[in-house]
């Protein structure tokens, strides 16, 4: 036999040397395994965040080796010696974590705060809205999934719901995408596939994807009166739209309008099987539990009319800031979700920017408007991303403050959304970031 010279000190288990393998001795290389008479030791015990807007959720985490059991007062007791708790907080927290077994315990404490602000600056802005500049208004805030502020004037209440014009577009794109979920259309192959012969696609329109035409970068003419045509059906103003010359080549230049999202409407309807309306409601509305959201007629306008309210809008906001999560449900995959928060226009020509977006927005992706850095506060990181609707009503949120908000105006114009939009972040900013 051929001796084995060991040097230093060292710890071999006898089934180790027998060739028994590890799971003989019972751990890991590496394994920073307590003794068997040792106390426990926690190793995690973390909240993300660690401020969280009054009565917003924070997720406590904790890790521990050789717990029976672990204790975190005030909150509960007889907890695993790994796990986590989703906890809403009311107030300032000190949560102490004691892990035990029959050797011994250790503790470790963590606070977490519970944030408060002041609105006055905010309410004092909207008050100058009515009656001078609209005839009504709603507006809602939610910061860490908690409506932290609401306030509305004229005639609408918190909950009407209005036409929110453009701001359907992130609706749409959005049902879109449960379609890339379930396997049924990849937004970047050619919409003929999916068309199937349904209407006559021509071929200069062969290299459309469903990307592009939810970027407004497929070169199809801007709009067509079709789209606002009640007796006809979604199928029929597609082919009208199919026929219309090129603006320009598909993926070469963006230039804003409906047509596009009149076509990936059918394209909706073609693959799942359903009317739009039913397919929104199904895919969207329902799960996210939005009773005032949704597509009206045969003719659906995809681009520019959906009507909901504030707190619909806002519900469906909070998905995309949670990363496609719904509660405890998953609506999107966290790759889709995130999807909305990178520009997909790159540098492309841009066409008939409708008004103000020229000022302050550089990027699109999927029916949201990317901020501009120099039009962004140098209080946020972003990126913040916006909706705005041909009537006034602006929805917009900002990932790195991790907040939502939507202003619904009704019948009134694009330019006086913008601009009230523009007054109002600075002043959300200020507070988020401490008054």
């Amino acid at each position: 036999m051929r001796a084995i010279a060991l040097r230093g000190p060292v710890l071999v288990c006898l089934a180790c040397l027998l060739g028994l393998g590890l799971g003989a001795c019972g751990g890991e290389v590496g394994s920073p395994a307590l003794p068997a008479s040792a106390s426990p030791r926690i190793d995690t015990f973390t909240a993300t965040p660690t401020a969280v807007a009054q009565g917003g959720e924070v997720t406590l985490r904790w890790d521990t080796t050789g717990a029976d059991l672990v204790d975190i007062e005030p909150l509960a007791t007889g907890l695993p010696p790994d796990g986590e708790r989703r906890v809403r907080l009311s107030q300032d927290r000190f949560y102490t974590l004691t892990a035990r077994n029959a050797e011994g315990s250790a503790t470790q404490n963590l606070s977490v705060v519970a944030l408060t602000y002041d609105w006055s600056a905010l309410q004092a802005e909207l008050d100058t809205l009515v009656p001078d500049t609209v005839g009504a208004y709603v507006f809602e805030l939610r910061v860490d999934d908690v409506t932290v502020f609401r306030s509305n004037a004229g005639g609408l209440g918190p909950n009407s719901s209005v036409f929110v014009a453009s701001a359907s577009k992130a609706l749409a794109s959005a049902a879109m995408l449960t379609l890339v979920r379930d396997g049924l259309l990849d937004l970047d192959e050619p919409v003929s596939t999916y068309l199937n012969g349904q209407i006559d696609w021509p071929a200069d329109k062969a290299g459309i994807t469903t990307r592009m035409l939810l970027n407004h970068t497929s070169g199809l003419a801007r709009n067509n009166p079709c789209i606002d045509d009640a007796i006809a059906t979604l199928r029929q103003c597609a082919q009208v739209i199919a026929d219309l010359p090129l603006r320009s080549a598909p993926g070469q230049a963006f230039a804003y309008g409906g047509n596009s999202y009149q076509v990936a409407g059918l394209v909706a309807e073609i693959v799942s099987g359903q009317p739009f309306n039913t397919f929104f409601r199904q895919r969207i509305a329902v799960p996210l539990g939005m009773p005032s959201t949704g597509f009206f007629g045969l003719n659906p306008r995809v681009a520019g009319g959906a009507t909901s309210s504030a707190p619909d809008y806002l519900r469906f906001m909070q998905m995309l800031l949670d990363n496609g999560r719904v509660d405890e449900e998953r609506l999107l995959p966290e790759e889709l979700a995130q999807q909305v928060r990178q520009s997909q226009i790159g540098q492309l020509a841009r066409q008939d920017l409708p008004p103000g977006a020229g000022q302050f927005f550089d990027g699109y992706s999927l029916g949201w408007w990317h901020t501009r850095q120099d039009a962004l506060s140098n209080l946020s990181a972003g990126p913040e991303i916006s909706d705005p609707g041909l009537f006034g009503t602006v929805p917009w949120m900002d990932f790195d403050r991790r907040y939502a908000a939507v202003l619904l105006l009704q019948n009134e114009s694009v330019s006086i959304g913008v601009q009230t939009w523009d007054r109002l972040r600075p002043i959300i900013l200020t507070q988020l970031a401490g008054g």
